[in-house]
């Protein structure tokens, strides 16, 4: 069983849950981290701006703000949606991804199970 009930109570309660112990490697969270860090310290950075009808891609320094905020957050990103391209250096995040969205398909498919019991 992933999810207990007190997950299911904490995303009832507050619409979120936080998971402590979860079979995603914490080294390969890691390695992706430093992948990240690596990419936005280095100029290759600037090969991937979004393409064309792409929604993918590294943006450069952009300030953001909380709407009623003088407050500005500035911010550089790399944006992804699932079937576009990632860097060919960043393979941790990659299988990351495969993990991430194998875990919630699987607490989804708990939360459903429990939530018909």
């Amino acid at each position: 069983m992933i999810a207990s009930s007190s997950v299911l109570e904490s995303l009832h309660q507050s619409g979120y849950a936080v998971l402590d112990s979860h079979p995603v490697s914490k080294h390969l969270i890691l390695d992706s981290y430093q992948e990240w860090k690596r990419f936005f310290a280095s100029d290759s950075k600037f090969g991937f701006f979004p393409r064309k009808n792409c929604r993918s891609g590294y943006f450069e320094f952009q300030s953001e703000g909380v709407q009623g905020s003088q407050t500005m957050d500035p911010k550089e990103y790399y944006q992804h949606y699932p079937r576009n391209f990632l860097p060919d250096a960043i393979r941790h995040t990659k299988k990351l991804l495969v993990d991430l969205e194998a875990l919630g398909l699987a607490l989804l498919d708990q939360v459903q199970t429990e939530l018909h019991e």
